[in-house]
Formats: structure tokens, sequence, C-alpha cells
């Protein structure tokens, strides 16, 4: 197990802290840093579990300095095939403050910093800008949990309830507690109808009507639409940017404001 003196992003990249894992590595002598979160774990039927392997690093062959959390609640649920957690923090755990531990040390040598997050990954992305006041990037993201399709199967595997059994579960409630982030950048494909009507479109509106001084300020809200289908095998939840507009360039694009 590292211990946060362990951390520089040489060397080993990989680490264990607490029993969360992540992945830290220094591409560049830049400020510049993205945290990223991972997303649902799909099933995968040449895997010993059936499922994709754990952990899960997103973004760790970016070439930006990267820092990839894994979510320890699919670890604890992996024997049960849970397939998404939003890095939940179940009540009586440590993870809240372990994810906090860790990203808080990490951050310390970069001014200029992303939360990033597609999916079950933007929930944590954006909540994680907010606690530490930095930008966030997030695509065709689930911002109201318990209305994403798989949340029955989120209930019925762990045998928790989000209110009763999560700290920091609801983004408007995270928002107040906290504060905004620096700057958001939300997309959202409109063709990803679950995630256009569910999600992206009443947390738009959440901001708009809030009255706190300048909290519009912070996000920027970007709903298109593709005319291409999506890959095969893939869909419009997939495709999480316009034509045109690369991961890099999104990226970019927000370090420069």
């Amino acid at each position: 197990m590292s211990t946060l003196e362990d951390v520089d992003g040489s060397g080993d990249s990989y680490h264990n802290y607490k029993g969360v894992h992540f992945y830290y590595r220094k591409h560049d002598e830049s400020d510049r840093l993205i945290v990223t979160f991972n997303g649902a774990m799909y099933r995968d039927p040449n895997s010993p579990t059936g499922m994709v392997l754990l952990p899960i690093f997103r973004g760790h062959d970016w070439n930006y300095n990267v820092l990839c959390m894994s979510d320890k609640l699919l670890e604890d649920f992996s024997n049960k095939k849970l397939e998404l957690g939003w890095f939940l923090s179940p009540r009586g755990s440590n993870y809240l403050h372990v994810y906090t531990e860790i990203i808080g040390h990490v951050i310390q040598s970069h001014t200029d910093v992303i939360f990033y997050g597609s999916s079950a990954g933007g929930f944590p992305a954006l909540h994680y800008a907010c606690v530490f006041s930095k930008k966030s990037l997030v695509l065709n993201a689930q911002f109201y949990i318990d209305r994403y399709a798989l949340f029955p199967h989120f209930t019925a595997t762990t045998g928790m309830k989000l209110a009763h059994d999560f700290d920091e579960h609801d983004l408007e409630d995270i928002i107040a507690k906290h504060g905004p982030p620096l700057r958001a950048h939300i997309w959202c494909n409109a063709n990803d109808i679950n995630h256009m009507t569910n999600h992206f479109m009443p947390f738009k509106q959440f901001v708009e009507n809030d009255e706190r001084e300048k909290l519009k300020e912070k996000f920027t809200f970007t709903a298109f639409t593709n005319e291409e289908a999506p890959p095969l095998g893939k869909t419009h939840h997939h495709d999480m940017l316009p034509t045109g507009v690369s991961m890099n360039a999104a990226i970019d694009r927000l370090f420069d404001e």
C-alpha cells in the first residue's frame, strides 16, 4: 500500500492508498492536470469474472498530466457484478475522505486542474470540482442518480438506499454545501434521450433558476446532434462530442478559460 509521500508522478504510476486504487502520471512539466473518474464497468465474456477487470483508469494514456481514480464501490461489489457506483461513499465508510485526501495531495503540484467524467463518471467529476473549486468537463452524464435506468440494478445489488445510506449523493445539495466549480463545460448529445431529458435539461434548469449570485456564469451547457450514426455497436450515449470537436480540443478549450 502506498503512502501519499510516495506519489510524485514519476516512477511507479499505480498506487493503492487505504484501499483506493489510483494512477498518477506526469506527462510534462506544465501546471495542468486532468483528474478522471471511470463510469460504468461493462460485462466482458472473456474475463474470468465476466466483467471488465478492476481497477479502471480512464484517460491513463492521454497526453496530459493525469490522475485517474477507480471507483472503490465497484470493487466492494465486484462479486455481485455491480456495473456502476458514481464514486458514492457509504455512510460509515472513509471513501469520501480518502478520495479527498488523494486528490488534495496530487493537485497541490498543479494550478490548472480539470475534473473529467462521462456518463456515471460525470457525477463525481462535478462533485469533486465543487469540493476543490476547480474546472470540470462532463459529457453525457447522470446528474440525478435515482433517475437513471440502471439505478434499480444499483440498489438491488448493493442492498442500500441512496438517501439513507450514502453521503453527498445529491448534486444540488453538493453545490449548496461546497459552492460551484470554478468553471464547468457540460456537453450532451441531444439524441441520447435519457440523459438529455432526465439529467442535462433538469440540471441546466436548476443552474439557470438558482438565485445564488453568478452561479450561471460558472456553467456552459452545450447540447448537440451529429448527422453521422454512432459507431457500429454503440449508441448515441457513446457519441459524446460534436463532429469536429476532439477530446483534446474540448479539454484545451476549458484549460484556456
